[in-house]
């Protein structure tokens, strides 16, 4: 099962490409360094909840949806997230 961070820098990384969002473009637009949106796609670093909210709000999407296991179809990585906080 993978981690909520992969889960994470997957999603995060397909909404982008569906987009067609550039790390560059969407860094500007949330007002995170491109640098920044590079460790989240790559997995290395994970957002506080503060920039997640603003995450959500550019790409205009629910929470969840960038902690969804697609393949698991449910929410528990998106739980599993908020208690490790």
């Amino acid at each position: 099962m993978p981690t909520v961070r992969q889960l994470f820098a997957g999603n995060l990384d397909r909404m982008l490409r569906e987009r067609g969002l550039t790390q560059r473009a969407f860094a500007q637009a949330i007002g995170i360094s491109e640098p920044m949106v590079s460790k989240w796609v790559n997995g290395v670093n994970f957002p506080e909840d503060a920039v997640i909210d603003r995450i959500c709000e550019y790409l205009k999407i629910a929470p969840v949806e960038l902690f969804r296991d697609r393949r698991a179809r449910g929410i528990r990585a998106f739980k599993r997230h908020r208690r490790l906080l």
